[in-house]
């Protein structure tokens, strides 16, 4: 018996990463994911009303998945503040390695604008203000703001990543 077959907006999301790893956000289209996905033309319209929609879609994602492999390295890290913060650092450079395509997308200006795009960014960027606060709460890391911190070691983090 086989498991459940993966729905339609699922496969074309799946087929809309393939574009951007392969092509570049500049790739991603309705008629070329649903051509790569095996689905007939008009099939992304049911789930995605335009190809800003499929875009926004492909950074969420990106970000969902960012923020899974965030918390796995935090959790394998252990209690230790420090070294949660540095298995941050480390899964978002080995994300932004692993999948290029789709990190450019993340940031990239075509998603930028969307609301959801944005809140799951924020919910990943959350994960350093909070490891940062945690280390000046137990005097490991010098005084500031925790927000401003963050946004130094997210920026450094991403340029090597990019």
């Amino acid at each position: 018996m086989s498991g459940p077959t993966p729905d339609t907006k699922e496969v074309l999301l799946r087929a809309a990463v393939e574009i951007a790893e392969a092509d570049g956000v500049r790739g991603i289209g309705l008629r070329e994911a649903a051509r790569r996905a095996g689905l007939t033309h008009g099939a992304p319209y049911r789930h995605f009303e335009n190809q800003q929609a499929l875009v926004a879609a492909v950074a969420e994602q990106g970000f969902r998945l960012l923020m899974a492999e965030v918390q796995a390295a935090q959790v394998a890290a252990g209690g230790d503040v420090l070294a949660r913060f540095h298995a941050l650092g480390v899964a978002y450079l080995h994300f932004a390695l692993a999948h290029p395509g789709q990190f450019r997308v993340m940031f990239g200006a075509e998603a930028a604008a969307e609301p959801a795009v944005r809140s799951a960014e924020g919910a990943v960027f959350a994960l350093a203000v909070n490891e940062i606060a945690s280390a000046q709460r137990q005097g490991l890391i010098a005084a500031g703001d925790p927000q401003e911190l963050a946004l130094l070691a997210w920026s450094t983090a991403h340029g090597l990543g990019c």
